[in-house]
């Protein structure tokens, strides 16, 4: 019983080795927030908590999720375009995709093929949602025009790393399968989820933790 309980928890995608890391350090106004636990090898649990009588407590059920598997590092320590997971507490910024608004109370923008996330650290836009056809300012190398990544930006949540000089266009996407350069990803129910249960007026955060220690 005990095996099969064990396979049963593998066939439906939860992460058991992976424990929890509950919210820390959360600023006062902040009454909603993402946990997303990793282990450096691009397998992570997520879990919602909400701030009740002054208490975290958990709300529904761990969720799988997605980093990158080049690692997770501490974002002061982090170096842009290596491709890893930022680690720790960010706002949640706006909500957006290629798919007609969702429920949520997030603000939601709409992407269309001129849609960018600009990622230019030479650009006074790095790090901010623009529109350009072509001949835009800034170097279409450093950015990602969210049309090529059209699955797994149908529906997103930007994560407002407010360091850009170590992470921009960090997003909590679709999983497609495919490998991420510091993003999270979950399944589409989860997102939906998420983007239900969010709400400004909770001053929303993400905190991204690691199972060891990251220097």
């Amino acid at each position: 019983m005990i095996i099969q309980a064990s396979l049963l928890a593998l066939t439906v995608g939860m992460v058991a080795p992976i424990t929890p890391v509950p919210p820390q350090s959360i600023p006062t106004a902040t009454r909603q927030v993402i946990t997303i636990t990793a282990d450096g090898s691009g397998v992570a649990v997520g879990t919602r908590y909400e701030l009740r009588s002054a208490k975290w407590v958990k709300v529904g059920t761990s969720f799988a999720a997605r980093t990158s598997r080049k690692g997770v590092v501490n974002i002061a320590d982090r170096v842009r375009n290596t491709g890893s997971t930022p680690l720790g507490t960010f706002p949640i910024g706006i909500a957006f995709g290629f798919e007609k608004k969702p429920t949520t109370a997030l603000k939601y923008r709409r992407a269309t093929s001129a849609s960018w996330w600009v990622a230019d650290p030479l650009s006074p836009l790095d790090d901010t949602w623009q529109e350009c056809v072509k001949n835009c300012s800034w170097n279409a190398s450093e950015g990602e025009r969210l049309i090529d990544h059209r699955d797994s930006y149908s529906l997103a949540i930007s994560i407002a790393t407010k360091d850009s000089a170590h992470a921009a266009a960090i997003f909590l996407h679709l999983d497609t399968g495919k490998p991420l350069s510091g993003c999270i990803a979950v399944k589409r129910e989860t997102l939906l989820e998420l983007l239900k249960w969010l709400d400004p007026k909770s001053a929303p955060m993400i905190q991204i933790a690691s199972t060891r220690n990251v220097s």
